[in-house]
């Protein structure tokens, strides 16, 4: 399962935000709640007081009766009340507010006109939740200091929910478009924060077992420094390992080349004594072998000096098809062994820029390749190709062929088809490889189109 750093932050910071948001939400919340309440309740117990207060003041001056028809001509009228909730004329929340003034003998003296002519509450000073017309409401009931007169303020509970409800809205919209704005911005923070990895992402990349250089990566952050430092080590270490394999590669096959040479020396000096023609095909099958260890040494050097991270071919502008002819005139006497058609297409422009010594090497080991894995009386035949950005040279015989799940393969070292016993030693195709990636160019593989066999075709950038 594959863990993306990005998704994951991304997800960790929006849970954070979600929850803090709404902890955040669900706290102011309670606190709107507890700080309404208690306003609300102050301005309940202010209210009452100040009915209390003038009636006290001014109850034995005036006449009852006509103060409560004032009231009742003075009531909010439906009529004047606009949509939005508001006119000069009144308020809707009036409707949820009453009061009722009760003598010293708990009868009504003055009310609101949408109060009851019964008291709303039982409770003789103080707050009191009671049920009217199928909703809650909040009163608070006060006494006098010599019990004269009773106020009963009362406020809908609808006043206060109302309210809160305004405010939670106000709170949770605004978060939740923020929401989308603040996921576009963390995404930005995050690919910005990550920008570094990806740059030693990027440079490590470009690195292979050839090149393996130190990271020369400025402006880092702190954290990132241990892992380009532990990175570096790990690469000095490979290099060390690398060139001690190379030089290792380069002394055995130097060492060998003596003692092959002068056992080959031996074995012609004994077929060309008359005492040792019994020996002939013992000491044919020993030159075959000493032939072969031979090659592999040969194929070995070449190996190691084209295997050099640091060393880049020295570019010039060469005639492929010319270059080809030389090879191959120097491979016809090992295709006439085997009675093979080698022929070299007619063709001119072929130009490329390259190592003249290591696209030789090129081409006799593609060349050399098809001789001996073809059979006896096989074709092969060397020809070119070009377009406007690039040239190619396509090598192609009519042998057995390799499997499509092959191709891969045969550019690893010492790498042998399945059934092929023949004097090759795998190391060819991977010497191919090689010279290829120093010239920028491509190797394709494929089946000839007329005949069975093997078709590669090398492609290089002009």
């Amino acid at each position: 399962m594959k863990v993306s750093l990005n998704s994951r932050l991304l997800k960790i910071l929006m849970t954070m935000l979600l929850v803090s948001g709404g902890v955040t939400i669900w706290s102011s919340y309670l606190d709107a709640e507890e700080e309404i309440q208690e306003l609300f309740d102050a301005e309940l117990a202010r209210s009452a007081r100040l009915l209390l207060s003038l009636s006290q003041a001014g109850f034995d001056k005036v006449n009852l009766s006509e103060l409560q028809g004032y009231l009742q001509e003075n009531k909010l009228q439906d009529a004047l009340i606009s949509e939005g909730g508001e006119s000069s004329a009144g308020h809707l929340y009036e409707k949820k507010i009453l009061f009722q003034i009760f003598n010293a003998d708990q009868k009504i003296i003055l009310r609101s006109d949408n109060a009851p002519l019964v008291a709303i509450s039982d409770k003789l000073n103080g707050y009191e939740d009671v049920e009217l017309n199928d909703s809650v409401w909040r009163t608070f009931s006060v006494w006098n200091r010599l019990m004269e007169y009773k106020v009963i303020v009362a406020e809908s509970s609808e006043v206060r929910s109302e309210l809160l409800d305004n405010i939670m809205l106000r709170l949770v919209v605004p978060y939740l478009v923020l929401l989308p704005v603040l996921l576009i911005l963390l995404r930005w923070a995050i690919s910005h924060g990550l920008k570094p990895i990806k740059l030693v992402t990027d440079e490590v990349s470009k690195l292979d077992e050839r090149h393996l250089t130190d990271l020369n990566i400025e402006f880092v952050p702190e954290e990132i420094k241990p892992l380009i430092t532990a990175l570096d080590r790990l690469f000095e270490r490979l290099r060390l390992s690398f060139d001690k394999e190379r030089r290792f590669s380069a002394d055995a096959a130097h060492e060998l080349r003596t003692p092959l040479a002068a056992l080959k020396t031996h074995v012609q000096l004994m077929r060309a004594d008359e005492d040792a023609k019994k020996f002939t095909n013992s000491l044919d099958k020993i030159m075959q072998a000493l032939d072969r260890a031979t090659h592999v040494v040969d194929q070995l050097m070449n190996l190691v000096k084209y295997d050099e991270g640091s060393k880049v071919p020295t570019l010039g502008l060469l005639d492929l098809r010319e270059l080809s002819v030389q090879i191959s005139a120097d491979l016809v006497p090992f295709a006439l062994e085997k009675n093979i058609d080698l022929s070299v297409a007619e063709t001119s422009g072929m130009q490329v820029y390259g190592d003249a010594s290591a696209l030789g090497m090129l081409i006799r080991n593609l060349i050399d390749n098809a001789i001996r894995y073809t059979q006896f009386g096989g074709e092969i035949e060397v020809y070119f190709s070009q377009s406007d950005s690039s040239v190619s040279l396509h090598v192609s015989d009519n042998g057995p062929g390799i499997k499509d799940d092959e191709y891969a393969k045969v550019f690893e070292r010492f790498h042998r088809g399945e059934g092929h016993v023949l004097s090759g030693c795998g190391i060819g195709l991977a010497i191919v490889d090689e010279i290829a990636r120093l010239h920028m160019a491509q190797i394709r593989m494929s089946k000839p189109e007329q005949h069975s066999g093997l078709h590669v075709e090398v492609v290089f950038n002009v």
